[in-house]
Order: structure tokens, then sequence, then C-alpha cells
């Protein structure tokens, strides 16, 4: 070997050297916290996690996505829903419906599990708690305790965290009139009588589903004047003043979000999304419409009532 190929290889092993000693700080208090991996390979090495890894986070979140979407569009209200004697012709709905539950399980349970384990043990031998405990919705959940029954179980703990998910991002006057004209669900979810009860001056049994029709209330004329109309300036002063979103306060006159124990988790991050979205918008656009394409009202589901054909406007920055 010529002193020159010794003199570069000298300098690479130099430099190699100053390289693992300055980027080798993996999760610690300096300066740089990196993200994990083997000592002095900190990048490299989050790099072979996500090659190597079995079932990397990112696939979880896929499916997670993918089962969400389709339980929420099977949960549209049937006609079993309202005529139960019907159920046996609907086998392969209701097979989708126990194959998309077991799916949900499945997905949802290892990621409460693993939660489960770093908030009462602290266990996080794979680095992916990146939020202290109690920040998390789920953390709030593990030492809840139904009425006579105790902790929640695991099941329990999916279908309330499914929720969360598929809350609304989707309020100002305008929102809350939009709310009022176009409610995210025509339904809320169902609710069940444990015992039997009176509602509306109806004898409702015991152990029976009920379900809320929210259009109903939004197009009342006894409760809304001209409810049919777009009037955003009836919640500063007219008969919006004061309405109560959630259903627990006064009269009940709009549930966009729901109401009781079954009312949306995620009304809050929703109602703050949607303003801050809006807000942004306006802020930093003029809006025009655009020729020949006034805004179409139909409704479509998805996720949850959405526009069937898009607006279309004149975008121009403010």
């Amino acid at each position: 070997m010529e002193l020159i190929d010794l003199l570069i290889l000298g300098l690479t092993l130099f430099f190699l050297a100053i390289w693992w000693r300055s980027f080798s700080v993996v999760n610690g208090d300096g300066a740089k916290n990196l993200p994990p991996g083997p000592p002095g390979w900190p990048l490299v090495g989050n790099l072979f996690q996500i090659i190597l890894e079995r079932r990397h986070f990112i696939f979880v979140i896929r499916d997670l996505h993918n089962v969400t979407k389709d339980v929420m569009l099977i949960t549209v209200p049937q006609l079993p829903d309202f005529l139960p004697i019907l159920t046996p012709l609907f086998r392969k709905q209701m097979k989708r419906a126990k194959d998309l539950r077991k799916a949900q399980i499945e997905c949802l349970v290892p990621l409460i599990r693993n939660r489960r384990a770093f908030v009462e043990r602290g266990e996080n031998p794979k680095m992916e708690m990146l939020s202290p405990v109690g920040a998390a919705y789920v953390d709030s959940l593990f030492t809840l305790k139904a009425p006579g029954r105790g902790l929640l179980g695991e099941e329990e703990l999916v279908t309330l965290c499914s929720e969360l998910f598929v809350a609304g991002i989707d309020t100002s006057t305008m929102v809350k009139e939009t709310l009022r004209v176009h409610s995210p669900a025509h339904f809320t979810l169902s609710h069940a009588t444990t015992e039997d009860t009176e509602l509306g001056g109806y004898k409702i049994p015991s152990n029976v589903n009920v379900e809320f029709y929210i259009e109903w209330m939004t197009e009342d004329p006894s409760l809304w004047k001209d409810p049919g109309i777009f009037r955003p300036e009836r919640f500063i002063d007219g008969d919006g003043v004061n309405v109560d979103m959630t259903g627990t306060k006064g009269k009940v006159k709009m549930l966009p979000f729901g109401a009781g124990r079954r009312t949306c988790p995620g009304l809050a991050l929703g109602l703050l999304h949607v303003n801050l979205t809006l807000a942004r918008m306006v802020q930093a656009f003029k809006w025009l419409p655009a020729p020949n394409a006034p805004p179409d009202p139909t409704e479509a589901f998805a996720f949850t009532v959405v526009m069937k054909n898009p607006l279309k406007a004149v975008i121009l920055p403010r």
C-alpha cells in the first residue's frame, strides 16, 4: 500500500471517528436529541428500523384508516335498524359488520395494550410513546369505571377510541349555521334503553335501539324562524342566541355532534379545527363565486354528510 493510500485511509478513519462522536447522542439530554437507533448510528439506525421492522407503525396507521372508513360507511342506518324482523334477510351485511369489528379490535387492541404498559409500568421498549402520561385520550380511559361493572374492557376501549378517530374535523356564527343547515350526520349514534322508559310521551321497552333524526329539529319552524334559509346572524340576535350544540343545556334545538353519553368525543377538536381553518382561509384569500357555478347544497354520505358536488370558487390572494 502506497503512502497516499495510507494517508487517505487515515483521514477517512479520523473523520469517521469525529462523526461517530458528534452524532452518537441518542434520546439524551444533549443538544442533539436524535431519533432512536444503534449508538453512533442514530439516523441510519432509524432507517433500518423502518426497513426491518416486521410491522412498522405507518402500516398500522394505514390499516386503521381503512378499517375506520369502512366502519363509518357500514354504520349508516339500515332497514333492520327500524324493522328488526327483517334482520335475517341481511345476513351478508351482518357478517360484514362482524368482520369489520374483528379487524377493528385486532388493529387497536395491540396499540391500547402498549399504551397501557407505558402508562402503568413505564414500558417503552421501541420508543414509540412520544407523549407523556396523561396526554393521550386513551390514558383517561384506563381508570374509568362503568357503574356497577368496574374498569372498562378492551373492546369498550376500542369503541371509545374509534369514536374519537371518526370525530368531525368536518365555530363563529357561519360555522354554527352551517352545522344547523347541514349536520355532519342525519342521525345520532344509536342509543339503547336498558330499562322500560318514556320518551316524548311514548313508552319505550327495554333493550331496543332508539334512533334520533337530527334534521327534524333543524327543519322545525316552531324552533327556528325560516329554517330553510341560511342566516348566520340568527346566532347573534335571533333564535340561535345561546343555543347549546351539546344537547345538555336548555332547550335542545340542534345536535350536530349527538348528545348524552354517546356524544361525539371529538366535538371540541372538530370545532377548533373548523374555526381555525375557516379563519385562515378567509384571512389569506378572497373568495368569489365561480361564473355559472353557484354552490350546490346537494348532500352525499362519505365519512359524514358532505357536498355531492364540490364547491367551485375563484380564489385570490389578499
